[in-house]
C-alpha cells in the first residue's frame, strides 16, 4: 500500500462564505493534497456562540418556509445554493465542537497545516486557532498564510512569535512577510511559497469550470470586472479602460464587500459561485480587478488584466503589499492602473511568465510534500 495513503493531514484555513478568492485558495490546497495521495480534511472550529447562532438561524429558516411566501429564483438564493453545494462537494470538513473533538484529532492526524489567505493578519484579527495553538506535539506546517499588511500587530507580537517557533516548516505567501516574520522569530528558514491557487495548473482550473452553471448569454468579447474596494474613481477608470480597449461589453461580478457596484450598460451577474467565477475569468477578453486571487488566477490562466488600486499606500491597514509582491514577482507592475502605463492596453507576453509559474509550482509541491514527510 502507498505510504502516503495512510498519512492524515488537517488544514486550518478560511473556507469562504462569499469571497471567491477565499473559497478557491482553500479548495486548491485541499485538492492538491488529495492529488498527492493524502487523506485530508479541513477544520472548522464551531464556537459555542456560533453554534447557538447556527441553531437559531436554522429554526428561523424553517419558520420562514412555513409562514412566508419566498421569492422564487432570487439571485441571493441561487448564489448561496452554488456556494453551499461547492463547499459540500469539494471539502472534507471536520467540525470541532468540543474538547473531545480536539483530542480525537491529536490521536488521528499526522500533520497540521495552516493554509493560505490572510489568516495571520493580526492588524485585522488575531485567532490562535490559525496558529495551530491546539496541535500539541503534532507536526505543524505553514503553507502560504499571509499577514496581509506590512507589520504584525504589536499587541500580539509575543504570542505570534511563540506560536511560530513551534512550527517545523514555515512557507509564507509574500516575500515581505519572510523578512517580517524572520526578524520577529529569529528564524532563518522561513521561505516564500506560491499561493495555493498556483499549485493547480490551468488544466485543473478549466476542469473545475466545466461544471459552471452560467444563466446568461455571454458576449463574445467582454471585460470582466471584480472589485472588492469601494473607491470613487473605479467607475471613471473602468470607462477609460473600455474606451482604450474598444470593448463595449462589461460583465460585473459584485463582490461580497462591494455588492452595489454597477455601471450603465453593464451585465450584472450576481449568481456566480466559485466555479462560475473561474469560468468567467477564463472566458473574458480582459479582467479589471483589485483582488489578489482574481489576479493570481488571471496569471495562472494567462489572461490580460488591469489592476486597480484598492487602498492608499499610506493607510495603516493597506493590503496593497500583497498585490505588489505578486505583480513584482512576475514582472507585471506595469499592469497597475494608477501608474499611467500605456502597457495596460497591450497583451501580456506570458511565455516566460508561464515557464516561471510551472517551475515554482513544481518546487512548491516538492516543498509541501517534503515538509509533510520529513
Amino acid at each position: 500500500m502507498n505510504k502516503l495513503i495512510n498519512k492524515r493531514v488537517a488544514i486550518v484555513s478560511w473556507i469562504g462564505t462569499g469571497n471567491y478568492g477565499t473559497s478557491l485558495q482553500s479548495y486548491a490546497l485541499h485538492e492538491k493534497l488529495k492529488q498527492l495521495g493524502y487523506q485530508v480534511c479541513i477544520l472548522r472550529e464551531v464556537k459555542c456562540k456560533l453554534w447557538i447562532l447556527h441553531i437559531i438561524k436554522s429554526c428561523l429558516k424553517i419558520l420562514r418556509k412555513i409562514f412566508l411566501v419566498k421569492k422564487k429564483n432570487s439571485a441571493p438564493k441561487r448564489y448561496s445554493h452554488k456556494l453551499q453545494r461547492f463547499n459540500r462537494e469539494k471539502y472534507n470538513v471536520f467540525r470541532l465542537y468540543s474538547f473531545f473533538d480536539y483530542q480525537y484529532l491529536l490521536r488521528h492526524i499526522s500533520v497540521f497545516i495552516t493554509g493560505s489567505d490572510q489568516v495571520w493578519n493580526t492588524m485585522h484579527h488575531y485567532d490562535p486557532f490559525y496558529f495551530l495553538s491546539f496541535a500539541g506535539k503534532c507536526k505543524r506546517i505553514a503553507y502560504a498564510p499571509s499577514i496581509g499588511t506590512t507589520q504584525v500587530n504589536q499587541t500580539f507580537q509575543d504570542a505570534v512569535k511563540n506560536h511560530l517557533l513551534k512550527y517545523q516548516h514555515i512557507g509564507v505567501r509574500e516575500q515581505s512577510a519572510v523578512q517580517i516574520l524572520s526578524e520577529l522569530t529569529d528564524r532563518n528558514d522561513i521561505a516564500q511559497v506560491v499561493d495555493p491557487t498556483f499549485l493547480l495548473d490551468a488544466k485543473d482550473w478549466r476542469s473545475l469550470a466545466e461544471d459552471a452553471e452560467v444563466e446568461l448569454q455571454l458576449p463574445q468579447r467582454y471585460i470582466l470586472c471584480y472589485l472588492i474596494g469601494n473607491n470613487d474613481n473605479y467607475l471613471s477608470q473602468l470607462e477609460t479602460v473600455k474606451d482604450k480597449l474598444g470593448i463595449n461589453n462589461v460583465v460585473i461580478i459584485p463582490s461580497l464587500e462591494n455588492s452595489s457596484f454597477t455601471m450603465n450598460g453593464a451585465i450584472i451577474y450576481s449568481n456566480a459561485g466559485p466555479k462560475e467565477f473561474v469560468f468567467l475569468i477564463d472566458k473574458a477578453a480582459y479582467i479589471c480587478m483589485d483582488s489578489f486571487h482574481a489576479t493570481a488566477l488571471s496569471i495562472n490562466l494567462c489572461k490580460d488584466f488591469i489592476e486597480f488600486k484598492r487602498f492608499k499606500d499610506n493607510e495603516q491597514c493597506s493590503q496593497n503589499s500583497r498585490i505588489y509582491d505578486l505583480l513584482q514577482h512576475y514582472g507585471l507592475m506595469n499592469r497597475m492602473y494608477d501608474l499611467g502605463n500605456s502597457d495596460l492596453y497591450t497583451s501580456i507576453e506570458y511565455e516566460e511568465i508561464d515557464k516561471e509559474v510551472k517551475h515554482e509550482r513544481e518546487n512548491c509541491i516538492a516543498y509541501l510534500r517534503n515538509s509533510i514527510e520529513c
